[in-house]
């Protein structure tokens, strides 16, 4: 164990420290987009930020003008997708680029994606256009493009180009839709939503198209669905029960407890898994008998240990039932595990408490345990646990919660942070806080 805990520190120090590449000075960047071969330029995109000061710009796009080749623009295109609010000028030469007669095939899916992320309505009919393009590869981009697209106002037209019986245009391969619907959900188009109940109701659509158009309506937050979700779960499927169980198990309402509780009698495990999951997420302490029967009873581990997590998210009732199903037993090392990410990743004050106390009459290898994961969390409520970790006779121990003081936000601890970077008697734990403290400076900076 204190081999794994070793290797897991040095990883995250490693990790932790490597430095980025310096962005190149501007003279650097004025003297190659002004001298340099077409080579040095295009190596030259791939590192400048995405922040370019209006002169960089202005230089970019007169080397862009003077390019012939489609393969090298391709690279200005990548790199001016990347940026943020290019001038018009630029996008203008791109769409151009894109429009002419005979274009490029990689410059025109290049200039989707790009467009995807930049430009106007123009740039957003262009590529709605492409999905009825006679080449499968520009098509297929455009579908891509979309599906990672976030525009006002796009939402309308592409749900009239899905609609096949409302569409006088080719109807769209299962494949297309399948990556359309995902714009539908990121972007929360309400209008579509008849459409994606009768997308997951058809039994004959493909797998895809109905695990999506669930996603979809979940990001919507479309309750009226759960029907056609609910009756999901009993997919001959298997990926679809397990899609719908997960769509049921991430609605943070309350309609959604008695689903759940169906969920839990489901002979499938991963369904039993995110009906446990739903009722953390929804912390119904209504759900607690049943969960115990799960802890106790469930034939699966993984679902066991899943019930094992929602009782000790549930506040202090949850707890309570822990403590008394695990009265005069001591806590496994797997128990440990479970706990103390549980705790990192869904803290509050009841779970932290009990953590703590754990901790405070653990013996030197379950504190390992409760070290090594705890330095994932994110909230300052699991202070009181990092304050006893900063405070170990185990070097490696500390260096875990010096990393958990930087990743948790608002952290109460710096001033242990600097004793220890002052005091520490470990030469190696010094010289990790100062850098921490260095860190925390540059980003409050």
């Amino acid at each position: 164990m204190r081999f794994f805990l070793i290797i897991f520190f040095i990883f995250i120090d490693i990790c932790l420290f490597t430095e980025e590449r310096n962005t190149a000075s501007d003279n650097r960047v004025n003297d190659i987009l002004q001298y340099g071969i077409d080579s040095e330029v295009s190596a030259l995109l791939k590192e400048l930020s995405a922040f370019p000061s209006s002169d960089i710009y202005n230089k970019i796009e007169e080397r862009y003008k003077g390019l012939k080749s489609p393969i090298l623009k391709i690279d200005f295109i990548n790199y001016i997708a990347k940026t943020r609010n290019p001038p018009q000028s630029m996008i203008d030469l791109v769409y151009e680029d894109a429009t002419k007669e005979n274009a490029d095939r990689g410059l025109i899916t290049t200039a989707i994606i790009a467009f995807s992320k930049i430009g106007s309505k123009r740039e957003g009919d262009f590529v709605l256009e492409k999905l009825d393009s006679s080449d499968n590869i520009i098509k297929s981009s455009a579908a891509d493009a979309i599906s990672q697209m976030k525009r006002d106002g796009f939402g309308n037209q592409l749900l009239e180009r899905l609609d096949d019986e409302s569409s006088d245009k080719e109807p769209l391969s299962d494949d297309i839709k399948t990556r359309l619907i995902i714009f539908l959900g990121e972007n929360k188009i309400e209008k579509a939503i008849p459409y994606l109940k009768n997308i997951i109701s058809n039994k004959n659509n493909n797998r895809f198209m109905i695990i999506n158009g669930m996603i979809a309506l979940l990001k919507m937050g479309d309750l009226s669905a759960l029907p056609q979700i609910e009756e999901n779960l009993n997919s001959s499927d298997v990926r679809i029960q397990e899609y719908a169980a997960y769509t049921i198990g991430s609605y943070e309402n309350s309609a959604v407890i008695p689903i759940l509780h169906g969920m839990l009698m489901n002979n499938n495990e991963n369904v039993r898994i995110n009906g446990l999951k739903g009722i953390t997420l929804n912390r119904d302490i209504t759900s607690i008998d049943i969960v115990v029967y799960k802890l106790k009873n469930d034939p699966s581990q993984k679902v066991r240990e899943e019930a094992f997590t929602t009782l000790l998210c549930l506040g202090s009732k949850g707890i309570e039932k822990i403590k008394e199903i695990y009265h005069g037993k001591k806590f496994s090392h797997s128990n440990l595990t479970i706990m103390s990410r549980s705790v990192a990743m869904k803290p509050d004050s009841e779970n932290v408490q009990f953590l703590l106390d754990i901790y405070g009459s653990a013996d030197k290898r379950e504190r390992e345990i409760i070290a090594k994961n705890i330095v994932a969390a994110k909230s300052n409520l699991v202070d009181p646990i990092i304050s006893l970790i900063l405070e170990s006779d185990d070097y490696l121990i500390r260096l875990g919660g010096l990393k958990a003081v930087y990743n948790i936000e608002n952290s109460s601890l710096w001033g242990k942070v600097e004793n220890i970077a002052n005091n520490d008697k470990m030469e190696t734990v010094r010289r990790n806080a100062k850098r921490y403290l260095e860190m925390n400076e540059k980003s409050d900076g």
